[in-house]
């Protein structure tokens, strides 16, 4: 995602992206009435997965990742960015980034 945002233009401009991953369950389905039907996902995990992508701000980072999420990866280079406090969750989420 990172890398087509980056090599494109988009009605002449230029976009940036921010990134936030983490995995879980979700409740994914249509919702409204039939002329305004959308897909849509609900779930502590979307939220947390939203609230990563706004807290690239802070972290000066275009990607984020829950650290549950990196752990399932070995073979992509993360790096560990440090434990934050989300709001709606009890404990603090350790985060990290993509390397490069």
């Amino acid at each position: 995602m990172r890398s087509a945002v980056a090599e494109r233009t988009f009605a002449g401009q230029t976009l940036r992206c921010r990134i936030g991953i983490t995995t879980g369950e979700v409740v994914a389905g249509a919702v409204g009435a039939a002329g305004r039907l959308s897909y849509t996902v609900h779930g502590g995990s979307v939220n947390l997965a939203a609230h990563l992508e706004q807290m690239n701000k802070e972290t000066n980072t275009s990607i984020l990742v829950a650290e549950t999420t990196a752990s399932r990866a070995p073979s992509m280079a993360f790096r560990r960015i440090g434990s934050v406090d989300v709001r709606g969750k009890s404990e603090s989420v350790t985060v990290c980034t993509l390397d490069g």
